[in-house]
């Protein structure tokens, strides 16, 4: 049953016995025995589910007495979004995005409750750069639970600028389940969009984004013009990953949609490019075809992302804030001397007799 094995690696064994139909799509010879999930599996995946729910509520409650407002992302709140029960999807770790103002009394109350990163300590030039350039960050529990501290939906590979948070707070809504407190999640647009752009940030390596994209293509109430207008920008990217997933997994493609692929096997040849690169896509996802403005404003986009630092860049380069202007500076020299260096050898291969 290595079939079975690669789902359970890949966190979409749940799937197995949910969607038939998408197994016999995706795969030549779906596994005819052992998709019902086993009770081993079933306990491990509901024990982990509860073990997170206790320290969403743990954190959730430190927030709410601090005054953050906190928007949970995956984990718990898709299971519950998409499934009607935290237990059902398979997730690792927890995910909470809070306002970029609010991200430093955040960080101290995850180090009260015993968490920790391996990002070490920044200056106060770097933490700045941080909250500008970067978007999240992982912390660890000494029980082995990660919990990753979002202050923006997307690195600036994507861009979440037309996103502000308090936006994204207005438009999110409530969950509830037996024994935890009310916590907020995405609204049903914010979420389409976050899944449908993490896909393509992600480089679709991974199938349980495809999955989950499509599930809530069939579960979640949306309007189809909320979520071009939410995407702003990148109308034309969020259109694409959701006809990748409409023609590749055979989901009802939604009202007035902008058609990017010719048929099944463009679409796959498209996915498969990606998904089989092994890596994330970065400068490709700043192409022009990718970019749904203007092109003053695409290009403009375009070179804020390419010079926008890394966060090696930022831990390697230790500068006050006043001089926070450099960061982008400094990157793009170091692409420009990268760009050189490759070009470099093929010149003088060509001068040799």
């Amino acid at each position: 049953m290595k079939f079975v094995e690669f789902c359970e690696q890949g966190r979409i064994r749940s799937f197995l016995e949910s969607f038939p139909a998408v197994w016999e799509r995706i795969t030549d010879n779906p596994p005819r025995e052992g998709i019902a999930p086993t009770q081993e599996f079933v306990s491990r995946q509901a024990a982990y589910a509860l073990q997170a729910a206790a320290f969403q509520e743990l954190v959730a409650s430190q927030l709410q007495m601090a005054g953050i407002r906190g928007v949970w992302l995956g984990g718990l709140s898709l299971s519950r979004l998409l499934f009607g029960d935290i237990r059902r999807r398979e997730f690792e770790g927890l995910k909470v995005l809070v306002s970029p103002l609010d991200v430093e009394a955040t960080e101290r109350i995850l180090k009260e409750l015993g968490f920790s990163h391996e990002d070490g300590e920044f200056g106060s030039g770097q933490q700045a750069a941080k909250l500008r350039w970067g978007y999240f960050q992982v912390w660890s529990h000494q029980s082995g639970l990660k919990l990753t501290l979002h202050w923006r939906l997307f690195s600036h590979w994507i861009g979440s600028d037309w996103l502000p948070f308090e936006e994204i707070w207005e438009r999110s809504r409530e969950l509830d389940w037996e024994g935890l407190s009310d916590w907020r999640t995405l609204g049903p647009a914010d979420t389409l969009l976050y899944l449908g752009l993490r896909a393509f940030e992600s480089g679709w390596c991974r199938l349980q984004h495809s999955l989950d994209l499509a599930v809530a293509l069939e579960r979640l109430e949306f309007t189809w013009d909320e979520v071009m207008e939410l995407a702003g920008p990148r109308a034309g990217m969020m259109e694409r990953s959701v006809e990748l997933v409409v023609r590749l997994l055979g989901v009802p493609h939604p009202q007035r949609m902008t058609y990017h692929y010719s048929d099944h096997e463009q679409a796959l040849e498209a996915w498969s490019e990606l998904a089989e690169s092994g890596e994330r896509p970065r400068q490709r996802l700043v192409a022009p075809e990718y970019w749904s403005c203007d092109p003053s404003q695409a290009l403009r986009r375009r070179l804020l992302a390419l010079t926008a630092p890394e966060f090696d860049d930022i831990r390697e380069w230790r500068l006050p804030p006043a001089f926070l202007f450099l960061y982008p500076i400094l990157k793009g020299i170091r692409l420009l001397l990268g760009a050189f260096h490759r070009r470099g050898p093929r010149s003088d291969s060509q001068h040799r007799p």
